[in-house]
C-alpha cells in the first residue's frame, strides 16, 4: 500500500500538491464555531427504539449459542441418530455444522446491507430486517417440531442473516442522526443494548424460566416479538437526513428530518454542511463494494478500519474459547459472547453448581453495562484514540497475567478468584475501546455515497475472522489451553501501536473537516518522501 501511494504521488505530484493547497485553505477559513447540539427528546426516543434491534441482535448471538437451549433441541436429534443416553454431548460435526450456518449467515446480511443500505435507506433497511427476524424467529421456535437439523441449520443461517444487516444499520443509521458534538456516545450506546440483550436472554434461558421444554418455543419467538413492535415504532421517524439529501436529493425532507431531530426551525448550518459534502463528493457517486475496495483516494480509510477490526478480533478476548474445557458445549458468536462461556468455567471451579454459575454469569454481564456507559459518557471528550489506547494496555496486562493465573489455577485453588477478577478487568478494557470504535471509525473516516459500502466490508471482515477463529480454536483448544492469551498478545499490541501512531482522532469533528485532514496528512507525507535512488545501468 505504501509502494503504491508513492508511485502514484510520483506519477501526478502536481495533482497531490494541489490537493494538499485546496486542504490547508479550507482549513485555515475562519469558521465561527457551531453552537453544541443539546440531546432531544425526540433524538433519544429514535435512538431507544433503533436500539431495540441492538437488544435482539445480543438476545440471538446467546440463544442460538446458548448450551442450554441448543441440548433442548438436539437432545432428541442427537438420540434418535446416536441411539445413546440423555447426558450424550452433541455430534461434533452437527455442531460445528449448525454454528458456521450461522457465522455464514452473518458474513451473507453484512454483505447486503450494502445495496440494501444505499438504495432503501438506513431506516428502510432497519424495517426490511424486522421482517426478516420475525421470519427467522418464527422458523427457530417452530424448528424443534419437525426433528430435522438442516431446518434447525437453516433458521440458524436466517438468524445470522439478521444478525450481519443489524451490525451494519444500527451504527451507521445512529451515527447519520446524531450531532457533531454527540456523535460519538449516540453512535456506539448500541453496543450498551447488545449486552443488555444478551443479558435478558442469559437469565430468560434458565430452566427456572424459559429454558426448559415447555418454554423453548416462546424463547425462540421473543426477537421476533421485540422486532415486530420496533417495526411499528419505526414508522413516524424520519430517515437519515444525511442519506436525504446527498444521495436522494431530498433537500425539503432532508431539513424537516433535521428539525425534527434537533427540536428547533433552525439548521441551517447544518444544511449547508450537507450540501458542502454533496459537492466535495461527487466523485464517489455510486460507490460500491468493488470500487470501495480499488478506490485509491480511500484505500488509507480502508487499510486503518481493517487494521482496527482485525486486531480487535485477534486480540485476546476471542482466546478465552480455546481455554474453554467443554468446547462442545459452548458455541461461537459475538466476540463478548466467548469469555461468557469461559466464566461459566471459572464460576464452576469455584465449587459453583451450574445453575447458579450461569446467572453469576449474567450478573457478570451486568458489572460489563457499567464500563459501556462509562466509554458512552467518555468518547467526545476524551477522544477516540485515548479509549482505543487505554482499552489495548488493560487488554495486554490482563492478557499476560490470565496466562499465568489460568496455568496455577489446578494447583493453586485461590488463584480461581484471581482468574475471575482478571476475566472482568480485560473485558472491561475491551469493551473501553476496542469493541466499538471501529465501527465508529468506519462512520466517520468515509463520506454518504461510500459509508454503507464500507461498513459493510469492516461487518464481513469482523464475521469473518470470527468464523475463521471458531474453527481454528475448535482444533487447537485443547493443546494449547492458557497459553493461547500468549499468541494473542501480538495482535493487542499491534493494535496499541497502530491505535498510537495511524489512529486519526475524529471527536468533535465534522465529517467533511476528517476527511480533508486525512487528505493533507497523506498529501504532505508522500510529498515529503524522496524517491529511492535508481542506479544506472554501466555503459559497457
Amino acid at each position: 500500500n505504501r509502494t503504491w501511494l508513492a508511485f502514484s504521488f510520483q506519477q501526478d505530484r502536481k495533482e497531490a500538491e494541489l490537493r494538499l493547497t485546496l486542504a490547508l485553505e479550507s482549513m485555515e477559513v475562519a469558521k465561527p464555531e457551531p453552537p453544541k447540539k443539546k440531546l432531544t427528546t425526540f433524538l433519544t426516543l429514535l435512538t431507544l427504539v433503533t436500539c431495540m434491534g441492538s437488544v435482539v441482535w445480543g438476545y440471538n448471538l446467546w440463544l442460538v449459542n446458548d448450551p442450554v437451549t441448543r441440548k433442548q433441541y438436539f437432545h432428541n436429534l442427537t438420540t434418535q441418530i446416536v441411539e445413546k443416553s440423555r447426558d450424550t454431548p452433541m455430534h461434533p460435526a452437527l455442531f460445528v455444522f449448525t454454528v458456521a450456518a450461522y457465522l455464514l449467515g452473518c458474513l451473507l446480511g453484512s454483505l447486503l446491507f450494502g445495496p440494501l443500505g444505499d438504495k432503501y435507506g438506513r431506516k428502510a433497511a432497519l424495517m426490511v430486517n424486522d421482517v426478516f427476524t420475525i421470519v427467522s424467529s418464527v422458523t427457530l421456535a417452530v424448528s424443534k417440531s419437525f426433528n430435522a437439523h438442516g431446518f434447525y441449520a437453516l433458521a440458524r443461517f436466517l438468524t445470522g442473516v439478521s444478525s450481519g444487516i443489524l451490525s451494519c444499520a444500527i451504527p451507521i443509521y445512529l451515527g447519520e442522526i446524531s450531532p457533531t458534538n454527540l456523535r460519538g456516545g449516540i453512535t456506539i450506546v448500541y453496543i450498551f443494548f447488545v449486552s443488555l440483550g444478551v443479558m435478558v436472554c442469559q437469565v430468560l434461558g434458565g430452566r427456572e424460566f424459559l429454558g426448559n421444554p415447555k418454554g423453548f418455543p416462546f424463547l425462540q419467538s421473543i426477537p421476533g416479538i421485540i422486532s415486530l413492535l420496533q417495526l411499528f415504532l419505526l414508522l413516524p421517524f424520519p430517515e437519515s437526513p444525511r442519506y436525504l439529501l446527498i444521495q436522494k436529493e431530498d433537500e425539503q425532507g432532508a431539513r424537516q428530518a433535521l428539525q425534527k431531530l434537533r427540536g428547533q426551525d433552525d439548521v441551517e448550518n447544518e444544511m449547508e454542511e450537507l450540501r458542502e459534502e454533496d459537492q466535495y463528493e461527487k466523485e464517489e457517486k455510486g460507490m460500491t463494494i468493488l470500487k470501495l475496495l480499488f478506490s485509491p483516494r480511500q484505500r488509507w480509510q480502508v487499510v486503518c478500519v481493517v487494521t482496527l477490526i482485525a486486531t480487535q478480533q485477534c486480540s485476546g478476548v476471542n482466546a478465552v474459547r480455546m481455554i474453554s474445557q467443554a468446547l462442545e458445549d459452548s458455541a461461537s458468536g459475538q466476540i463478548l459472547m466467548l469469555t461468557y462461556y469461559y466464566g461459566d468455567k471459572v464460576f464452576l471451579a469455584m465449587m459453583v453448581n451450574e445453575s447458579t454459575a450461569r446467572y453469576l454469569s449474567a450478573s457478570g454481564t451486568f458489572l460489563l453495562l457499567f464500563g459501556q456507559i462509562l466509554s458512552i459518557y467518555t468518547i467526545d471528550s476524551w477522544g477516540r484514540r485515548s479509549l482505543l489506547l487505554i482499552g489495548f494496555g488493560i487488554c495486554i496486562v490482563s492478557c499476560i497475567l490470565l496466562t499465568m493465573s489460568l496455568e496455577l489455577q489446578d494447583t493453586i485453588p485461590w488463584t480461581t478468584y484471581v482468574s475471575s477478577f482478571l476475566m472482568f478487568i480485560f473485558l472491561t478494557g475491551f469493551v473501553l475501546g476496542p469493541n466499538s470504535i471501529p465501527h465508529l471509525m468506519i462512520v466517520e473516516l468515509f463520506l454518504q455515497s461510500s459509508r454503507a459500502s464500507a461498513i459493510a466490508i469492516g461487518s464481513f471482515v469482523q464475521w469473518f475472522l470470527i468464523l475463521c477463529l471458531f474453527l481454528l480454536y475448535f482444533l487447537l483448544e485443547k493443546p494449547i489451553g492458557p497459553y493461547s492469551f500468549l499468541i494473542c498478545l501480538p495482535f493487542t499490541v499491534a493494535g496499541f501501536y497502530y491505535a498510537l501512531k495511524a489512529a486519526p482522532e475524529t471527536k468533535k469533528k465534522t465529517i467533511l473537516d476528517i476527511r480533508k485532514l486525512l487528505e493533507a496528512f497523506l498529501a504532505r507525507k508522500y510529498l515529503n518522501e524522496k524517491p529511492k535512488a535508481t542506479k544506472k545501468p554501466e555503459q559497457r
